[in-house]
């Protein structure tokens, strides 16, 4: 399911866009239909671009919060360019 908790596996699938959030200092978030989303542990090097476009797949994180506080955060298990 793109953009949303699957009831099945709980798996997020995203096709968003990677941004940076001017927030307490600044935060990658990857954005899909106007929903942020943080990743859990810093987005890595080589996605660190304003308006990458990506694919993400991952699990939103109820047990865990953000100080930039963007939107829900999302344990990112694979990413990729589009």
């Amino acid at each position: 399911m793109v953009g949303a908790d699957s009831p099945k596996s709980g798996t997020l699938d995203l096709a968003g866009t990677v941004e940076f959030a001017e927030i307490e200092g600044g935060h990658w978030v990857i954005t899909e239909n106007g929903e942020s989303y943080v990743p859990l542990e810093s987005l890595p090097q080589g996605f660190r671009t304003e308006g990458l476009p990506v694919r993400v797949t991952g699990q939103i994180r109820k047990d865990a919060v953000s100080i930039c506080q963007c939107g829900p955060v999302v344990e990112i298990k694979d990413i990729e360019r589009r």
